[in-house]
């Protein structure tokens, strides 16, 4: 972990460096054409009005142009810094076994019309999703990507569900759909998709939902028992477990100490190990999976 941080911090350090000289560049640039246009007023304007005009529109038109340019520059650039946190963390997190095959594809992510097919939200109508990364768990064909994904409800949109969507491709196939969710606070309000299944059990919080009334012979004691021990708290709001036909999903809502790249400060150690240790439990829920 001391080795992640310190990449992290590395490259946090050259960002803010680059961010800072761009910021002075741009000053200097303001100052020398606005120094321009006062001297074309003080000594060009009283000998020819007609120049001076055209000096004076060309020296806006540039400072135009410029301030486009490295708005342009500045935002390509920080995104290059969000992309390359990603395959930092995400190289650090896959590298090693159970992990294979691994490839991190930090521009791309989850689709909306495949989230929708979960059945966990209604009426969504978008979602931003980077950081995918692919390969096998022991085996087991897996996809982790960040997203937030956004509802309208009301006339308004707003954020649904804003965490981690990881995917398993399940070796047999299951009759029916089921979610179990639990989650931090017992007294928020369930996802609206919930309401299309049954309740099948309320088992201290961890909530079990179905279109039959038989869940799949892997859903037993054991399986419970490693849900549970991806255990909600405040960095992270609520889990839910999807599984229908030859798909299994994991819908993690964590707060922003997880999800957010930093650049304002040194990265969250506290929270990078917290995900680490989730990421080994989701390991063991993998393994228990047909």
């Amino acid at each position: 972990m001391e080795l992640l941080i310190a990449a992290l911090e590395k490259n946090r350090r050259a960002f803010i460096k680059l961010f800072k000289t761009t910021k002075i560049v741009n000053n200097v640039v303001l100052a020398l054409l606005v120094l321009g246009m006062g001297a074309t007023f003080l000594w060009l304007f009283p000998v020819d009005l007609n120049l001076s005009l055209i000096v004076i529109g060309a020296l806006i038109i540039g400072l135009f142009v410029y301030s486009r340019a490295a708005k342009s520059w500045l935002g390509k650039k920080a995104y290059e810094y969000i992309f390359e946190y990603y395959r930092v963390t995400s190289s650090h997190f896959y590298s090693e076994a159970p992990f294979s095959d691994i490839v991190i594809e930090a521009r791309q992510g989850f689709e909306l019309e495949e989230f929708k097919t979960l059945g966990v939200l209604t009426n969504e109508v978008g979602i931003v999703s980077r950081n995918r990364v692919s390969g096998k768990i022991h085996e087991r064909d897996f996809q982790i990507s960040d997203a937030g994904v956004r509802v309208e409800a009301d006339r308004k949109v707003e954020v649904a569900f804003f965490g981690k969507i990881i995917k398993f491709e399940l070796h047999e196939p299951i009759s029916g759909r089921f979610i179990v969710h639990h989650r931090f606070k017992q007294d928020a309000s369930l996802p609206a998709g919930f309401s299309t299944l049954q309740s099948l059990s309320d088992d201290e919080g961890l909530l079990v939902f179905g279109n039959e009334e038989k869940t799949p012979k892997f859903m037993k004691k054991t399986f419970y028992q490693a849900l549970r021990g991806i255990v909600p708290d405040e960095l992270l709001a609520d889990v839910t477990f999807v599984a229908f036909e030859g798909h299994a999903y994991l819908l993690l809502s964590y707060a922003d100490a997880i999800m957010n790249v930093v650049y304002q400060e040194v990265a969250d150690e506290k929270a990078l190990k917290r995900f680490a240790a989730d990421l080994e439990k989701i390991v063991a829920l993998a393994q228990l999976l047909p």
